[in-house]
């Protein structure tokens, strides 16, 4: 689960099962089927604060998320 609004913009939590089915809200964005190591978790986070957008209210877009995943997977 990754937060794309507000001052914690770009952090990245394993989220647990309970959520599954469950209605998320545009302030997160959910990763479905794709499990990350802790290494990898932390480069797209640290990738995700370069991208934050916002002078106010801090945010990502969701091409945002998607391109720092691409990355991460080229890089490994």
């Amino acid at each position: 689960m990754i937060i794309r609004v507000g001052r914690n913009t770009g952090l990245v939590f394993r989220a647990k099962n309970n959520y599954v089915g469950k209605y998320v809200s545009d302030y997160f964005y959910l990763l479905k089927d794709i499990k990350l190591s802790d290494i990898e978790r932390k480069e797209i986070q640290h990738l995700l604060f370069k991208k934050r957008k916002g002078l106010t209210t801090k945010y990502l877009s969701k091409g945002d998320i998607i391109n720092s995943i691409k990355e991460i997977s080229i890089s490994i």
